[in-house]
């Protein structure tokens, strides 16, 4: 199986869990924003442990991203965008009519902001950022089913009531 790279919209063990595998047997880079390096080797940080997670399989050698760098993945860009709320170091991916928004933004919702290192004022910032973009972007969250841009300017009450 042939992998460019892994992009990692953030460091919690529900999207880390099998990455440690994957770049193991494709030998593909792992890219995260750096402010959530360090939760790819502590399964505290990650949550692993807390959450009761068992048989936390480390990432020790990962890329670090940083806000506004622009990824290419064959005939598609994607830009990194610096989403903090729901870790310190959440991004989103957008890109070719696409918001890849990881746990800070889902369908008529948004990422938890009470874990250790999420902040509802910075969720704010970030959600008031996404709120700005243009065009009925197709939305893939980290949780729950995809949704448009459109529809969470409309629906979603932390788009319309927090920015």
């Amino acid at each position: 199986m042939h992998l460019d790279r892994i992009l990692l919209t953030h460091g919690h063990y529900d999207h880390i869990g099998g990455v440690a595998q994957v770049q193991q047997e494709t030998g593909a880079p792992v890219y995260i924003h750096g402010d959530d390096l360090g939760m790819l080797t502590d399964e505290i940080r990650s949550l692993s442990t807390p959450m009761g997670m068992q048989g936390f399989d480390p990432v020790p050698d990962a890329d670090t991203l940083t806000d506004g760098e622009h990824i290419r993945l064959d005939d598609v860009e994607l830009t990194v965008l610096h989403t903090p709320g729901h870790t310190p170091g959440s991004v989103c991916y957008l890109g070719n009519g696409l918001l890849l928004s990881g746990d800070t933004l889902f369908r008529q919702s948004i990422g938890r902001t009470d874990f250790p290192g999420g902040s509802m004022p910075q969720m704010r910032k970030s959600l008031t950022r996404l709120n700005g973009l243009t065009g009925d972007l197709l939305i893939y969250p980290g949780h729950n089913g995809a949704s448009t841009l459109d529809y969470e300017k409309e629906h979603n009450p932390y788009l319309r009531d927090y920015t």
